[in-house]
């Protein structure tokens, strides 16, 4: 399964996002995809439909995608001067569809987009955090310090 984080930003058109997400979802058949879409649409409950959200829709309905966002909760964005909106997607391939389940939206942070959370469903746990040793690629750090 891959989880993608995706901002469409808004001075990018639409369609170029949609068309990178398109190039991964024809290598990857089981994913969660949260993306600031920057655009409205009914399917994530915005009260008025704009062109970024067509073009988002498209793609959706494109891959056959499930939009897990749920009604009745905050908008998922909150400006300093209280407008809101929702332009925060969350969407599965139909074959996890049923897998990602408690989608919310909670006010936790000081960022003017709020945190969405939901479970998601597995077979196996992850391993334990303290079971896993962090990595460094110590190489690396070094060659970009230059000689000591």
């Amino acid at each position: 399964m891959v989880l993608v984080s995706a901002y469409f930003k808004f001075n990018i058109p639409t369609f170029l996002h949609t068309q990178h997400l398109d190039q991964i979802l024809m290598k990857e058949s089981r994913m969660v995809i949260s993306a600031d879409t920057n655009g409205h649409s009914k399917l994530w409950y915005s009260e008025i439909p704009n062109r970024r959200g067509r073009i988002t829709e498209e793609f959706i309905n494109r891959h056959g995608l499930i939009v897990h966002n749920v009604a009745g909760q905050p908008n998922t964005f909150c400006r300093q001067d209280g407008l809101s909106s929702n332009i925060d997607v969350t969407m599965t391939t139909a074959d996890i569809g049923e897998k990602l389940t408690n989608w919310t939206v909670n006010d936790l942070t000081d960022s003017d987009h709020r945190v969405i959370c939901f479970n998601l469903l597995v077979k196996r746990p992850p391993p334990p955090r303290d079971s896993v040793k962090p990595r460094y690629n110590t190489k690396s750090a070094l060659r970009r310090l230059g000689p000591l």
